[in-house]
């Protein structure tokens, strides 16, 4: 594994620790409501993630031609 991805792997684990700490704190309420913005946060990437994909696809076929 390269230095700057093992960093990456690093940050990300201190990162997921710390949230999962925040995540204990919240009241039910609290987490309904942030699990409700997770889910819009997840279809809105999955909506980017297409279009990305799409352009790639479309950059590819412009570049084969």
């Amino acid at each position: 594994m390269t230095e700057l991805k093992e960093k990456a792997e690093g940050l990300k684990d201190k990162l997921v620790l710390k949230v999962k700490e925040e995540y204990d704190k919240l009241s039910k309420e609290d987490k309904k409501k942030l699990e409700g913005k997770v889910e819009q946060v997840e279809g809105k990437l999955e909506e980017v993630g297409g279009k990305l994909k799409e352009k790639a696809s479309d950059l590819l076929d412009k570049i084969k031609k």
